[in-house]
Parts: structure tokens; C-alpha cells; sequence
């Protein structure tokens, strides 16, 4: 769960998160069991005089086993920090 206010990041949101799975994807590669990941997005499409509002994220992660599901959430967890501070 988290949320983000920055502008251009917004406008990007949908090809950010396709990027973010692709990251999940190549990082889980050799970990077995079946998982999948996809994101609620809440406020999207709402703005402010300056641009896009503030939009609150959740990652869903659906898993052959709870630790599983944890690790793939993780990852995710860990691209949206990397890709936003680069």
C-alpha cells in the first residue's frame, strides 16, 4: 500500500506498474510455484488546479503459498523504490 503525488509520475502510472510486473517478473524467475501480482489504483483520472491528484496504490499478489505471495509483494515493493528514485 502507498500513495504518490508527483505529477509526471502519475501521468505515467500505467506504463510504470507494466514496468514494475516486468521487474517482478525477472527477478522471480528461477523461485518455483505459481504467483500473480496486479494493483488497485485508487484516484485515478481526479486533478488539481497543477495537474493530476494524489493516487493511492495497493499490490494484490495471489500465490501457490503465503511466503510466496509475501516475496512477490516484496519485489514489487522494492521496483516502485528503485524506479522512483532514479
Amino acid at each position: 500500500m502507498g500513495s504518490m503525488r508527483d505529477h509526471i509520475l502519475v501521468q505515467q502510472l500505467d506504463s510504470f506498474l507494466v514496468s514494475v510486473k516486468a521487474y517482478v517478473k525477472q527477478q522471480r524467475l528461477n523461485v518455483p510455484g505459481d504467483w500473480d501480482i496486479d494493483f488497485h489504483v485508487y484516484g485515478k483520472g481526479q486533478s488539481t488546479p497543477t495537474g493530476p491528484g494524489e493516487v493511492f496504490l495497493i499490490a494484490e499478489a495471489v500465490a501457490s503459498t503465503q511466503q510466496l505471495a509475501t516475496g512477490v509483494v516484496s519485489t514489487a515493493r522494492i521496483a516502485m523504490i528503485v524506479s522512483i528514485t532514479r
